[in-house]
């Protein structure tokens, strides 16, 4: 067991792209790769509502075709990512996430870390967490993108 955690601690070890991770150990080094790059997303950092800096915006598929047919209920597997920048829109300043892991509203898992790259200790990694669900609470099934 040692011999693993040693082994994750250390930086090495790669997470594949798909599906995306629903924990939370995992989700920095998904991002870190850029997994969701290929992603339909804003077409560059735009400023943010949230606060200072910018923000772009990437959807997967299953949760682009999901907005696109008016789902009230978003699909196990949707999944958002949002880039954060600082003031300038393009030094990285942070990496937001959701995943859609079970039905009903409590069923996302939501991410969030600040810093130069994503494998730093994140300030949310949890269900249901209330300073996310605040807000995303306004959207459908907890997406607020009017993508």
């Amino acid at each position: 067991m040692v011999g693993l955690l040693l082994w994750l601690a250390s930086g090495t070890w790669s997470v594949p792209c798909v599906p995306v991770p629903v924990d939370p150990a995992y989700l920095g080094a998904w991002l870190a790769r850029g997994c969701y790059v290929g992603w339909s997303a804003d077409p560059r950092p735009l400023p943010s509502s949230m606060g200072p800096g910018g923000r772009r915006v990437f959807l997967n598929t299953a949760l682009t075709e999901s907005l696109a047919n008016g789902a009230t209920e978003h699909p196990i597997g949707a999944a958002a990512v949002r880039e954060m920048t600082a003031d300038d829109l393009t030094t990285p300043r942070g990496w937001s996430a959701s995943v859609k892991f079970a039905q009903g509203a409590h069923g996302w898992l939501w991410f969030e870390v600040f810093g130069p790259t994503p494998t730093g200790r994140p300030t949310v990694a949890s269900r249901d967490a209330p300073g996310c669900t605040g807000c995303h609470d306004q959207g459908r099934d907890r997406v607020r993108s009017v993508r």
